[in-house]
Formats: C-alpha cells, sequence, structure tokens
C-alpha cells in the first residue's frame, strides 16, 4: 500500500499488486480495518475505477448486514449500497453519522463518487473524538447529564412525510416500530406525525476508550438546516434531553468544534472513501452541476458493540 500519513483522510494509492480496492480489501483487509479505526478515514484514490459490485464484495466481507435495511433519505441501488440523499444541491448538510433503520449503526459507511459536481459538493469529515475534546467542559457536562432530545415532525409541507420516513404505509407497524425503538410518536393528524426520542451526547468507543461527541444535536437543531411551515412548526429540532431549550451560544459553540475539525473530500472521479461512522461525522458542501456518489454500508452492530458501559442504553434510530 502507498500511504500518505499525516492526511486526514488518509489517502492511500495503489501499488502494482493491487489495482482496485477490492484488491486491496483482499491482500490488506485487517490493516486497513485497524487503519481506519485509528485514523477514522481512508481515501482510495487513484485505483482501477470500482464498480458497485465490488464495493458490494468489500462490504460482504465486513457485514452481516442483510439486503432490504431502510436507510431514510437514501435511495437503494443494489443490497446495501444507495444513492446519496437527495438534498438540494444549493443546500448545505450540516455534520452527522448515519442512523439506520433497525435501529443500530453502521460502523463502516463507504462512498464512491461517480460523476464529482462541477464546482463545490465536497463531503466534509469531521473527527467526533477531536470534536469532543474542543468543546467546553461545562458544556458537555451539562450535555452528559440531561442528554439530546430530538423532535421531528413528518408531513408533506415540511419536507417529509411520515410514509417516506418510514417506508411504510402502515400506521400500526410505524407506531410498533417506535415503541421498539424508545421513540414517542404522535399522530397530530391523519398525514402528519410527531415523534420524540432522548439519546446520550457522548459515547466511549469500547475499543479505543476514546470519548466522542456522538449526536445529531447541531443536524436536527431549529436554524439553517430544518425546513419551517406556513403555521410556524419545524421539520425538526433538538432541546437538552428535559425538553428545555439549548442556548444559541452552546449551539455556535459545537458549530464552531465541527468547523474546527473540518476536512474536505473534493471528489475525484472513481474515489472510494471509507468512514468510521462510530467516531467520524459527514456532511456535504453545496454545488453546482451533476454530482453521483453512492453510499454503502458495512457492520450492522447494537450501541453495546460498539462503546463503552455509559451508553449502553442509547437506543439508534433514524430520530
Amino acid at each position: 500500500m502507498n500511504i500518505s500519513a499525516n492526511d486526514f483522510p488518509l489517502v492511500i494509492r495503489p501499488t502494482n499488486d493491487c489495482t482496485t480496492v477490492a484488491d486491496l480489501f483482499r491482500a490488506y483487509r485487517s490493516h486497513l480495518e485497524g487503519a481506519v479505526l485509528s485514523a477514522g478515514a481512508l481515501l482510495f484514490r487513484d485505483f482501477r475505477r470500482s464498480i458497485l459490485s465490488e464495493i458490494l464484495e468489500v462490504i460482504d466481507g465486513m457485514s452481516h448486514l442483510q439486503a432490504g435495511a431502510l436507510v431514510e433519505d437514501k435511495a437503494p441501488i443494489i443490497a446495501k449500497i444507495y444513492d446519496a440523499a437527495p438534498v438540494p444541491p444549493a443546500e448545505n448538510i450540516r455534520f452527522h453519522v448515519d442512523i439506520i433503520k433497525q435501529n443500530v449503526w453502521p460502523r463502516k459507511m463507504f462512498f464512491l463518487c461517480h460523476i464529482p459536481a462541477q464546482q463545490g459538493g465536497a463531503t466534509l469529515l469531521a473527527d467526533c473524538r477531536q470534536v469532543y475534546s474542543r468543546i467546553d467542559p461545562g458544556i458537555i457536562s451539562t450535555f452528559e447529564k440531561k442528554q439530546v432530545l430530538i423532535k421531528r415532525n413528518f408531513r408533506r409541507d415540511l419536507g417529509k412525510t411520515w410514509q417516506q420516513a418510514f417506508q411504510s404505509e402502515d400506521r400500526t407497524a410505524v407506531e410498533t416500530y417506535c415503541v421498539e425503538a424508545g421513540i414517542s410518536c404522535e399522530w397530530v393528524g391523519p398525514e402528519w406525525l410527531r415523534t420524540s426520542l432522548v439519546v446520550p451526547a457522548v459515547i466511549t468507543q469500547r475499543v479505543t476508550g476514546a470519548k466522542v461527541w456522538a449526536n445529531n444535536a447541531l443536524y436536527f437543531h431549529a436554524g439553517p438546516g430544518p425546513r419551517e411551515s406556513a403555521d410556524g412548526e419545524l421539520s425538526s429540532n433538538s432541546f437538552y434531553g428535559d425538553g428545555t431549550h439549548i442556548p444559541t451560544t452552546v449551539i455556535q459553540q459545537l458549530a464552531a468544534a465541527y468547523a474546527s475539525e473540518s476536512s474536505a473530500v473534493n471528489w475525484q472521479r472513481g474515489d472510494v472513501l471509507l468512514i468510521d461512522n462510530t467516531a467520524v461525522a459527514h456532511g456535504r458542501a453545496p454545488f453546482t452541476g451533476d454530482r453521483k456518489i453512492s453510499v454503502g454500508i458495512a457492520e450492522l452492530s447494537t450501541i453495546s458493540e460498539v462503546a463503552g458501559p455509559t451508553a449502553k442504553e442509547l437506543r439508534h434510530s433514524p430520530f
């Protein structure tokens, strides 16, 4: 392997014996899995262009994830591989970790660039272990005590219906899912579902022992991201776990912590990015022109498998 040290993400280029990403994983799987655990993200560049079946082979070597797993905001192409979220090109996507419908998260995520944007469109990465270290200890302490409450409204004029979010037309099935996932849900109207979920703000990685700012409080907070309807309802908002508002100054510090650790992946055609989704958040810069990125998920895991004892009760969901 040809590795550019001290980069984030760590950049890996081909050698004579490994001309594709799949070849590299066949030869060096354990080394690469160790590298992504420590570095957080690996960018495979200048390899012979990968096809989806080759990336699926790599994922299958890591994962017991079953075909048909539902990932919010992503359209499936083939089993375990999806189109990136269809957020309008002019919009910025805030930093977040991806959560899937089965109430657990994928430890690993692959991004495959088919078409880089004409301008902009970088995938932004932030190591949440470093983000944690940049947040004021007093703010950390408050969040650890109170946790994080995420509220969401699913309604057509707010950007997403409950049918789209849960990929179901069955209200009873949605209610059952919410109960099993620890999500409070309320039918405000026939086509209006409101959900609430309390999650810890910080986890401890079981393997590394590192503290990780592992929540989507900033992503879901009111502001430029969530949509607002004519009646003043927001598509989402975040609060302290006791329902009290998170001060604007705190949200600003969280945004600054992510920004301080932000690194841009300016895509080239054929690039493959692998991230540790339990330690690295990602976002997207606005762009112009065509842009096509596929996303693969691997190593579906429960919170107890990836986190220390302080986070054993964390219930993962897309909410």
